[in-house]
């Protein structure tokens, strides 16, 4: 029998995508019949440390909240203690820079840890994110090589039994600092509403068109490529567009939203703003959705919990940042991915919910049980 405990940054539901994911893949190892429980490290979210239960589709998942403020002494000896206490036979370490490190620069992380190879644990890494991509400013480009040096020196330390990562991508370029790891993909952490579960895909009723932006606002050029974009749409198809935005309050939010009603009401669309939204009222609107806009670069498409939730919701999505020619390495559905935003709102057909979730987990499962 597997007795996972998953460490990852943050436990806080709703608010950080990989403590989601890691809540919603412990439930599963649960279900299987398996132990597991849960360890958020450097929890932001909260002031004191907390030990009981959360709670995922009626399974409760023991749980170590322990906050960012506490001194890394008594943090690595609260987690050594608790460890024991649950009897693990193996770890998964959630692993994203800056949720470890506010500045992404977690120089200790791997060396705290070092404890975990002692009393016969056996180590799992999943990669959800790697050093920056692509950097552009030399303040960047000196992060990215210091993430780089903390990930190759933190992983020949700790020798894990099993490394992960969420896409192909991240899989080479860990290949480049000759770190050999497997592709464990991502599910959406918006499950759909138990309601609508056994219902018919929704086709929006009141405007032609209803478009979902989820996430966190767009920046610079990424900005004026998802406004432009709209404004041809929009002024195509006028009077018969909804946008619906799913963000939480901040200013950059605030100044997407006013330049969509700046720029699209001319044409008689209709902007919505939700702010944040709880997962069933969230899965709601995504039913009710015939098009969604994806944050990410196309080649990071698989690592991005807010597309796959869309995708597994039935939506085509439209990436304002992939031009249509390079491939896009990613097979779940990929015939609802388009480059332009028309092309997307005429897909045909929106195909029934389908979640991820027993497929990764079961794999999950499956990786750790080979190595045990």
């Amino acid at each position: 029998m597997l007795n996972v405990v998953f460490i990852c940054g943050s436990l806080e539901a709703g608010h950080d995508g990989v403590g989601d994911y890691t809540r919603k893949l412990a439930c599963r190892i649960i279900k299987a019949g398996h132990k597991a429980a849960m360890i958020a490290l450097n929890d932001r979210f909260l002031s004191e440390t907390y030990e009981g239960l959360q709670h995922e589709d009626d399974v409760n998942i023991a749980t170590l909240r322990i906050p960012a403020k506490v001194a890394d002494i008594e943090r690595y000896r609260d987690v050594k203690e608790w460890i024991a206490k649950k009897e693990a036979n193996w770890i998964s370490l959630q692993f994203v820079p800056y949720s470890f490190h506010i500045k992404g620069l977690p120089y200790a992380f791997f060396k705290n840890l070092s404890f975990l190879k002692s009393g016969g644990l056996k180590l799992h890494v999943l990669f959800h994110e790697l050093w920056l991509d692509k950097p552009e400013r030399f303040s960047q480009r000196v992060v990215a090589t210091l993430q780089k040096l903390i990930i190759s020196m933190g992983i020949r330390s700790i020798k894990p039994e099993s490394i992960d990562v969420t896409i192909s991508y991240n899989q080479q370029r860990l290949k480049s600092i000759t770190i050999k790891a497997n592709v464990l993909g991502l599910f959406g952490n918006i499950t759909k509403a138990d309601h609508l579960l056994n219902s018919e895909p929704i086709v929006p009723a009141e405007h032609k068109f209803k478009i979902l932006y989820f996430g966190g606002p767009p920046r610079h050029t990424y900005f004026d490529q998802v406004i432009n974009g709209l404004i041809k749409f929009c002024k195509q198809h006028a009077n018969e567009v909804e946008i619906e935005v799913v963000s939480g309050n901040s200013k950059d939010k605030d100044i997407f939203v006013k330049a969509l009603i700046d720029k699209l009401s001319p044409f008689g669309t209709i902007i919505n703003d939700h702010g944040f939204l709880a997962s069933e009222s969230l899965s709601i609107l995504l039913s009710a959705c015939s098009v969604g806009i994806v944050r990410s670069e196309p080649y990071f498409i698989g690592k991005s919990g807010s597309a796959i939730a869309m995708l597994e919701h039935g939506l085509a999505v439209w990436l304002p940042k992939w031009d249509g020619n390079d491939t896009i390495d990613y097979g779940f559905r990929s015939d609802l991915i388009y480059a332009d935003l028309e092309k997307a709102a005429q897909h045909k057909s929106k195909p029934a919910y389908k979640s991820l979730l027993p497929e990764v987990s079961q794999q999950f499962i499956s990786t750790l049980t080979n190595n045990y």
